[in-house]
Order: structure tokens, then sequence, then C-alpha cells
């Protein structure tokens, strides 16, 4: 993910505008992971960040 620090799990939100689902790991950079039950990590971004961004061209993960 983009850096920033240590993503950071948060309970459940919603605004008028967002809503922030529970059980996702957040970045400062409106990325999320969700750990699921295999093990594997599902990726994604915010509601926020598909509002700003409009179109994503490209994805830039981190060596593991």
């Amino acid at each position: 993910m983009g850096g920033g620090g240590e993503p950071a799990e948060v309970g459940a939100l919603s605004t008028s505008e967002y809503e922030v689902p529970e059980g996702l790991y957040y970045t400062r950079e409106h990325e999320w992971a969700k750990v699921l039950e295999d093990g594997t990590v599902l990726m994604g971004i915010t509601d926020y960040a598909q509002e700003k961004l409009h179109e994503v061209v490209n994805v830039e993960l981190p060596e593991v």
C-alpha cells in the first residue's frame, strides 16, 4: 500500500456520503485491505478515493 504508516483497523462508520465497512484495514492514502479466512488479502480503495480518482490506470504493489 502507499506508505504513510501502518494500516489501522476501524469499526464500521457511515456518513451521508461514504460508507466505511467494519473489518478492513485502512491507510492514510484511502486504500484498504481485508484478510480473508484462507489467509489471502483482498485490497481496494475507499469510496472517497474512487470518487476523486474516477479511474484507476495502474497499481503498484510492494514486493512481499
